[in-house]
């Protein structure tokens, strides 16, 4: 037997693997079987941001005297889009345009954060567990 194409479909959970054949295959358990992989393409990912790990991020915005979180839901964030939740987060409207607590902003090149933080805004990376992992920063309030 001979099949030019299969499309195999596997499972997220990588405790379930498992693989389904479409279209299926029927099989003889009484003879022996060799399979031979010529192409495979594959993707996988994994979200970098998730509650058992980092997805809480604690700021203040009155020189420490009272701190909030910032929750970040679970998924696969790049920086852009850790920076622009942040700043919804922390986003105020005065004056007539908007202003930002924090921002962050991303050297690719170098693979560095910075991070600006507003008049009487705190970050607390020793209290939001591993967080400061994602964007390169020690243990402590800053």
């Amino acid at each position: 037997m001979s099949i030019e194409r299969v499309l195999v479909f596997s499972s997220v959970d990588a405790k379930k693997q498992n693989v389904r054949f479409d279209p299926e295959l029927q099989l003889d358990v009484n003879k022996p079987y060799f399979l031979a992989l010529s192409h495979a393409s594959m993707t996988a990912s994994w979200f970098n941001i998730r509650p058992e790990y980092n997805n809480v991020l604690k700021f203040s915005k009155d020189d420490g005297k009272t701190w909030q979180d910032i929750r970040f839901l679970n998924g696969i964030y790049d920086y852009d889009d850790i920076g622009a939740f942040i700043k919804s987060e922390t986003r105020t409207v005065g004056g007539g345009s908007d202003a930002y607590g924090i921002e962050l902003e991303f050297d690719l090149s170098l693979y560095k954060v910075y991070i600006t933080l507003h008049l009487n805004y705190q970050i607390d990376f020793a209290n939001s567990g591993e967080f400061r992992n994602l964007l390169g920063f020690d243990k402590k309030k800053y």
